[in-house]
């Protein structure tokens, strides 16, 4: 019988493994240990909330200017380039 706190090995996970898991509904991914013989390591940490949303946090801090596209960069992300929105150009 498997209880709280005991350690449970799972051999084969098929696409349930690392190399198909994701962060589909906000969950973090668990961590990968690697066992040979009577050891044990972690080879891949456990994911945490932060770098669960990392990703959205390094978005936040692009820079959208006010007016339309000029220049080069059509995007509309001002990245301090000339031609960005919201940057002047006289250039153009």
């Amino acid at each position: 019988e498997v209880g709280r706190g005991d350690l449970l090995c799972v051999f084969s996970a098929g696409a349930y493994g690392m190399a198909m898991a994701s962060n589909y509904n906000a969950m973090c991914r668990p961590p990968e240990i690697l066992v040979q013989a009577d050891r044990a390591r972690i080879i891949r940490r456990r994911e945490t909330v932060d770098d669960l949303i990392a990703p959205e946090r390094e978005a936040c801090d692009l820079k959208v200017g006010a007016g339309p596209p000029v220049g080069p960069n059509q995007g509309g992300v001002s990245h301090g380039e000339p031609g960005a929105w919201g940057t002047q150009d006289s250039s153009s």
